[in-house]
């Protein structure tokens, strides 16, 4: 190693899962990716659905359900989506912890309110700990920094689900 001379160290992966997927469940699930990032969340959940019952043993689909009810301002929904991901991957899956961590310090009410909170669309987290506060701020400082002026929260929103897609 160039930046730490004498300094060596092992690293060991392991790889679980890697079962098949079926490739219609991860047509329909980048295709649920595109309809999330133009916003078309209904049809983003139809496509997860499907996808998800094509391999219901990939946490992918729920996960990213999960997280457009998020985004529409569903956070029990959220919750309940997550924490099946949390089953079915219980070492970790993404942000999957921190999402169902946060929503569970949350009351519904409180998580509700801060999606929607003019606040948290111009992008200061109002929430202590709120996903999708968090999501929503950071799209919108993405979106600033790209585009040099203030997003709108729509934009911001398909800013969200787009950079979810790019894990």
């Amino acid at each position: 190693m160039k930046d730490m001379p004498g300094v060596h160290s092992k690293l060991n992966v392991q790889v679980v899962g890697g079962e098949p997927l079926p490739s219609e469940a991860k047509r329909l699930h980048e295709e649920a990716r595109l309809a999330g990032g133009r916003g078309d969340y209904d049809r983003a959940l139809e496509l997860l659905n499907r996808a998800q019952q094509l391999a219901p043993t990939w946490p992918y689909p729920l996960y990213d359900a999960a997280f457009t009810h998020l985004l529409q301002g569903d956070s029990v929904k959220a919750e309940a989506l997550y924490a099946e991901v949390d089953r079915m991957a219980p070492r970790g899956f993404f942000t999957c912890k921190t999402s169902l961590d946060c929503l569970r310090r949350e009351t519904p009410a409180s998580a509700t309110k801060a999606i929607r909170s003019n606040r948290v669309t111009r992008g200061l987290a109002t929430e202590r700990c709120s996903t999708a506060s968090w999501c929503r701020s950071k799209a919108i400082s993405a979106s600033n920094d790209q585009r040099g002026r203030k997003a709108s929260a729509t934009a911001a929103t398909s800013t969200a689900w787009s950079m979810s897609a790019q894990r």
